[in-house]
């Protein structure tokens, strides 16, 4: 299958928020979207709301085996994989400790080593169809923003294996890029939290720190991605673009 065109993809972490979005668009683009998240329950009311095209792949990617069978069936439903999106991170911390080994450890597993992981077993499916790679990344990986310094540093790290993995595999024909959303409002995410406790805080930032002045919808980055996995850009890879009405601009 032509790279780009309507095939398999798996979006890991796509219960809901933005992965779930990632995941609507393509089904709702024609692709087989593979849905991913540790609660399996969540999962299948994912797949069975996205119908008949739609692959439920169960499984905590930061782990070597689960990330493996949930590649296998992914492919087994699909027969291919032509993208693979990366979607697994969270920045909330767990300690306001800056240094604490065992929350870098905890961030840097969830936010870099998913990816790792999970593109460790995925790359030979992905070189066999000249696929498509997308890692889910954040402006607090481009700038210092005032992120957890762990969050900050583990997409920054992923920030730069895009780079290097997309030189390493450009021989394969396999693109990497990289999404780095900004402040992205949606029910339970961290800024719909924030607007509920300190509403007026939350508007200030908005209108100081967003020269479009409003917060970005999982839906924007969901038709990034669309559009990265497309013949349209089909001569884009190595590059993080960062969809955040203009804050790191």
């Amino acid at each position: 299958m032509e790279q780009g065109s309507k095939g398999t993809v798996l979006v890991t972490g796509s219960s809901r928020g933005i992965g779930l979005s990632i995941a609507e668009r393509f089904a709702h683009g024609g692709w087989r979207v593979g849905v991913n998240g540790r609660n399996s329950r969540a999962v299948d009311e994912v797949t069975a709301r996205l119908g008949p095209r739609a692959v439920a792949s169960p499984g905590d990617v930061t782990m070597s085996t689960e990330a493996q069978l949930v590649v296998e069936r992914c492919v087994e439903a699909g027969r291919s994989l032509n993208c693979l999106v990366c979607n697994v991170g969270d920045g909330r911390p767990a300690t306001s400790d800056a240094t604490d080994p065992q929350e870098w450890q905890r961030v840097l597993n969830m936010n870099l080593l998913s990816a790792v992981v999970v593109l460790h077993h995925a790359l030979p499916y992905l070189i066999e169809a000249r696929g498509s790679v997308i890692l889910i990344s954040s402006i607090a990986g481009v700038r210092t923003l005032g992120a957890p310094v762990a969050y900050e540093a583990a997409k920054a790290a992923l920030n730069s294996a895009c780079s290097a993995w997309s030189r390493k595999w450009a021989q394969y024909g396999v693109r990497v890029n990289a999404v780095a959303p900004g402040d992205i409002l949606f029910p339970g995410s961290t800024w719909d939290l924030k607007s509920t406790a300190d509403p007026e805080s939350v508007k200030h930032h908005m209108t100081k720190d967003i020269p479009l002045a409003r917060f970005g919808r999982p839906e924007e980055i969901a038709a990034t991605c669309f559009f990265l996995a497309s013949l349209e850009a089909r001569y884009i890879t190595g590059q993080v673009i960062a969809v955040d009405g203009g804050q790191v601009a």
